[in-house]
């Protein structure tokens, strides 16, 4: 039974109009989309991949909508994010790669496209944008994301930004916000770096390590190997010293 737009509550909603799921099915097209907001979130705001996101179960219906916890995020972060999420997966469909989507919001993308494993008649999955926008998940998103992601390649190298959103649960990983043009790149690290990533927290490093590049030559991901701070503020030499210490020299 589909959802009634009008009774919708909840910032990002996905519909599963199906009479019949199976557990499975209905796991994974749960954790797909859940992914994919929270890693789409990560894209607009420092806090959109960690805050916690709130979940409605709709009467009568297999429908599943998220609003972040009340004050978590202000209004125009909820606004780009659940707006991201509808309008990347219909650049997808198009075979257009978003910006904001990284590897990781692709394959979830991907998954959500498969949720249902193999079927005779494809499942009709919406995700719905508050009441107004909507996008039904079609083969195509699944087929065009898998495209971009083949021509991903790696590289030893570094990036430079700042460190946030450090995550010690399970396999550790931390996000730095690119320097140039604040893009958040996820980067895996070592136990042995995690007293490193914890000490550098918030604050302007380099990583060095194995790069993974999209085809387009934007960097994805980082299997860092080393984090090294960059210096105070305080502690870098104005221009008139530098100035000063060429002249003097």
């Amino acid at each position: 039974m589909p959802i009634n737009p009008e009774e919708i509550t909840t910032k990002i909603t996905l519909e599963l109009d199906e009479e019949e799921i199976f557990a499975k099915d209905f796991l994974n097209a749960l954790n797909s989309f859940v992914g994919l907001v929270r890693e789409t979130g990560k894209a607009f705001t420092h806090k959109g991949g960690n805050d916690k996101w709130l979940v409605k179960v709709y009467q009568g219906s297999a429908g599943f909508g998220m609003n972040p916890t009340p004050g978590a995020l202000p209004p125009h972060d909820i606004e780009a994010i659940t707006n991201g999420v509808v309008e990347g997966l219909k650049m997808l469909e198009r075979g257009e790669r978003p910006s904001f989507f990284s590897d990781e919001a692709i394959r979830h993308s991907i998954s959500l496209s498969k949720a249902f494993g193999k079927r005779e008649i494809y499942p009709k999955i919406n995700i719905w944008d508050f009441k107004t926008k909507s996008i039904k998940i079609s083969k195509a998103i699944g087929e065009q994301g898998e495209r971009m992601l083949e021509g991903s390649y790696e590289l030893i190298s570094t990036v430079d930004g700042y460190l946030d959103t450090l995550k010690a649960h399970g396999k550790p990983s931390f996000v730095i916000f690119d320097s140039m043009d604040d893009r958040s790149i996820s980067c895996e690290i070592s136990e042995e770096l995690l007293s490193d990533a914890l000490e550098a927290f918030r604050k302007r490093v380099e990583v060095q390590g194995v790069v993974r590049y999209r085809s387009d030559g934007k960097i994805t991901s980082v299997k860092a190997e080393k984090i090294v701070p960059f210096p105070p503020a305080e502690e870098i030499p104005s221009l008139d010293t530098i100035r000063r210490i060429f002249t003097e020299g």
